[in-house]
């Protein structure tokens, strides 16, 4: 009985040690930095930016023209009987209601596509990942964010960074 105790507890130890030794490869990265700093993810920042800027300005002149064209039918309020007063108003309602369906559209596709291209670019620098991790011996690749402290030496955003600028030359 003793022997069948000491048996496993000495396999106890052994799996212990073993998994100790693997899991002590482990790094972290800022994933947020290498998407906001690499040079891929400053060209997807900038192409959302231009169209978010264009799909604006748009936007705000339909929006000033929507303004000039209430304070022409306030204008006539005086002029014209209720009924007519009304009708305008009614036209006028629908024409906001289109432009804020219009506002909010344009709003959910720029979304859509910001999340689109982060999502290929991370799926384009997950294999590198994966290879620095192979050629490091690195058993985990935490998320800097999710680390409440750590030693600086883990940090591997840097090389990481430039890896993802050396194999992805999208420019």
């Amino acid at each position: 009985m003793k022997k069948n105790i000491i048996k496993i507890f000495v396999i106890v130890i052994i799996f212990f040690v073993v998994t100790n030794s693997y899991a002590n490869n482990i790094v972290y990265i800022d994933m947020d930095y290498i998407l906001n700093q690499s040079i891929k993810g400053k060209n997807i920042s900038q192409i959302l930016e231009n169209e978010n800027k264009t799909k604006t300005d748009k936007l705000n002149e339909i929006e000033e023209n929507l303004n000039i064209e209430e304070k022409k039918i306030i204008s006539k309020k005086n002029l014209l009987n209720d009924d007519e007063f009304r009708k305008l108003i009614q036209e006028f309602q629908i024409k906001i209601n289109n432009f804020n369906s219009e506002k909010k559209i344009a709003i959910n596709l720029l979304n859509k596509k910001k999340i689109n291209l982060t999502k290929d670019f991370i799926n384009q620098i997950n294999p590198i990942f994966i290879e620095f991790a192979e050629k490091n011996s690195i058993s985990i690749i935490l998320k800097k964010k999710d680390i409440i402290m750590g030693d600086s030496s883990l940090d591997k955003t840097l090389e990481l960074l430039n890896l993802v600028n050396e194999k992805i030359n999208d420019k």
